[in-house]
């Protein structure tokens, strides 16, 4: 998409439209002050942008840059400096994704700064058919640039959704609930330390509010890129918010407690109560994990097959990025069970889910789908793609060994189905797709993939 974006801006700036393009410049240059001023001033009434901006930031650094934005935008081009500014454009979306402003802003930021610019210029004394010609052109340069954003906005989002599922995957849910453990004596630790200042029983004359202690800090910097989002996470979140605005300061001494009403203490004790049984919870939720998992291959099962589904339909939607299912079933199985017995049977299969998982990518997901069926979530995906990645699977199933109990060693093969989500919010009738291509994989001679478009 970009491609054709950076050629229409192309036939603009270069082409016969360039004289439009700098007569609009040369109009609007005395008003681009109060369009910036505008668009800052509609922006900061949206209360999901006044957490991106403020008037102090405005003024000293987001005023003069957007100025300048628009100067770029409607000025004389060649070839080298269209580059820059479709680098530029591309930066921009990198940014935004970077500290996560959401695409739906930007979109109203252009819409505001279009209609503060035709009015301008249907403010001014010009001929009908030329207005009309000069209207469409600022419509199409701000589209094609706001394309430019958002696509590299798009690519570096689900980049960092795929290095964030990464990152949580690190740690096994046993691995996790061991930290909320551990956290839980810290917190224990830093109530104790907060009553012994209070009665000047210790040798401590101050301590951090929890904000600023390790359970805090911990809690706010680290739970949210290791944990999955858990509702009691920001619940535990909140109430740390709630006691350290109780307390009021950022370091306790004794003399600042000693001052602290009963009753406000009383609720400081009621907001750790609350942040232990969310806690509790928390880590429950989180060793309810392990029994997602098949016993045998370790691999999901479909307990949470909707629920990564359904987290995979949020970033597609999102991002307009699809996702794909491919289905795979380890052909001849049965034989395998009746020659070898049963225990080389459950060999192969733990063997199989161990080889699909090290295929798997980050943002992947393997299941357990029945049987000897085993079922990939591919994220970020195309036909083109799931084919490559479900023949890179098949192939390195095809090549290796599969050791039985026995000590013997022997063969396997396995048939593919696959198919691309798209976008029905009925993910089942993929499903559904995938599940006949793995049946044509099957009955038209096995050991091959198939993939529906």
């Amino acid at each position: 998409m970009s491609a054709r974006d950076e050629q229409r801006l192309k036939d603009i700036y270069l082409g016969v439209d360039a004289e439009k393009v700098n007569f609009i410049g040369d109009l609007i240059k005395d008003r681009l002050n109060q369009t910036v001023e505008r668009f800052y001033i509609e922006l900061l009434e949206v209360e999901s942008a006044r957490f991106f901006l403020d008037s102090a930031l405005v003024k000293e650094r987001l005023h003069g840059s957007l100025t300048e934005w628009l100067q770029m935008l409607f000025s004389h081009k060649d070839d080298d400096t269209l580059e820059q500014m479709f680098a530029f454009q591309k930066n921009i979306g990198n940014v935004h994704a970077r500290i996560n402003i959401p695409m739906h802003l930007v979109v109203e930021g252009m819409r505001i700064l279009r209609r503060e610019i035709i009015c301008f210029l249907s403010e001014s004394d010009i001929p009908r058919q030329r207005l009309v010609d000069l209207v469409v052109l600022v419509g199409e340069v701000l589209d094609h640039n706001l394309s430019l954003i958002n696509e590299s906005y798009v690519r570096m989002s689900a980049s960092y959704e795929r290095n964030n599922q990464a990152l949580r995957l690190q740690l096994s849910p046993s691995a996790q609930a061991l930290e909320c453990e551990r956290l839980r004596g810290t917190l224990r630790g830093w109530s104790n330390q907060l009553w012994r200042v209070l009665g000047g029983r210790g040798i401590e004359t101050e301590l951090p509010s929890l904000g600023r202690a390790e359970f805090g800090l911990w809690m706010f910097h680290k739970a949210p890129l290791v944990l999955p989002q858990y509702e009691q996470l920001h619940t535990i979140q909140q109430n740390i918010q709630a006691m350290d605005a109780l307390l009021g300061r950022q370091r306790l001494s004794q003399e600042h407690l000693n001052a602290v009403s009963r009753d406000t203490l009383s609720a400081v004790d009621d907001q750790l109560n609350s942040i232990e049984l969310a806690l509790d919870m928390m880590i429950e939720a989180i060793l309810a994990q392990e029994s997602g998992r098949d016993p045998l291959t370790k691999v999901y099962n479909r307990r949470f097959l909707d629920s990564v589904v359904k987290h995979e339909m949020e970033v597609s939607m999102r991002h307009e990025i699809r996702f794909g299912f491919l289905l795979c079933d380890i052909d001849h199985f049965k034989t395998i069970n009746d020659t070898y017995g049963h225990d080389a049977g459950d060999a192969v299969l733990q063997q199989f889910a161990e080889r699909l998982s090290s295929a798997a990518r980050v943002n992947d997901y393997v299941f357990r789908f029945g049987g000897e069926e085993f079922l990939f979530v591919y994220g970020d995906m195309s036909p083109q793609r799931l084919e490559h990645l479900a023949e890179k699977v098949r192939h390195c199933i095809e090549q290796e060994l599969f050791d039985l109990p026995s000590g013997e060693k022997i063969h396997i093969t396995a048939s593919f189905g696959g198919a691309v989500h798209d976008g029905n919010p009925n993910f089942h009738k993929t499903l559904k797709l995938t599940d006949e291509a793995l049946y044509e994989a099957k009955h038209s001679g096995r050991n091959r993939c198939i993939i529906r478009a």
